[in-house]
């Protein structure tokens, strides 16, 4: 007969005040809008990148010399849903809401899931909730939005420093996710 072997002991943990919890979690992923079917998806081995077709690459702007080229990647992994964004729900004006870079947008919506996965409301919750994020800066604003004169038609053009927070300006998404979600902990940007 074999015996079980003692349990490893665990030293005992001082607490310094400091510890940080991670008691929710959220995300969207190619092929997957949450953590669950993310999961799901590793453990069938499910393939959620997608091969563009001709057509597809044409109508992204791509020309056929390129789309010939063997050495093309015509694979993208893409995320579903992400102009489903509720700008009355975030209390964004819809202007407003349209001028925002869309990965802040997802980034606040996921935010929000995270807090709900936790089952934490900010406002009732009775230490501090903060949010550090990470995000790069994108060509939204510059190819969608600056020649689109109902969007960015009440914006002096020489105000570039309005034109571009929320899209380039990497630091202010922190910020902007506390602000809306009544976060009173640490808003850092992790560059």
């Amino acid at each position: 007969m074999l015996a079980t072997p003692p349990a490893p002991s665990v030293p005992a943990r001082e607490y310094t005040g400091d510890e940080i919890a991670v008691v929710g979690l959220a995300g969207r992923f190619p092929g997957a809008p949450d953590v669950a079917t993310f999961w799901w998806n590793l453990c069938a081995g499910v393939d959620s990148i997608h091969e563009h077709t001709d057509a597809e690459l044409a109508e992204l702007g791509i020309g056929p010399k390129l789309r010939a080229d063997p050495r093309h990647v015509r694979a993208a992994g893409r995320l579903d849903g992400v102009a489903d964004f509720d700008a009355e729900f975030f209390s964004f004006a819809a202007q407003e809401a349209a001028r925002t870079d869309p990965q802040h947008r997802l980034f606040l919506e996921t935010a929000w899931e995270a807090l709900e996965d936790a089952g934490h409301d900010p406002a009732r919750f009775p230490g501090l909730v903060g949010v550090y994020s990470a995000t790069s800066a994108n060509r939204y604003f510059l190819f969608h939005l600056m020649d689109n004169p109902a969007v960015v038609g009440d914006v002096d053009p020489d105000d570039w420093e309005a034109r571009l927070i929320g899209r380039q300006f990497t630091d202010h998404l922190p910020g902007q996710v506390a602000y809306r979600l009544g976060l009173t902990g640490p808003a850092v940007a992790v560059q």
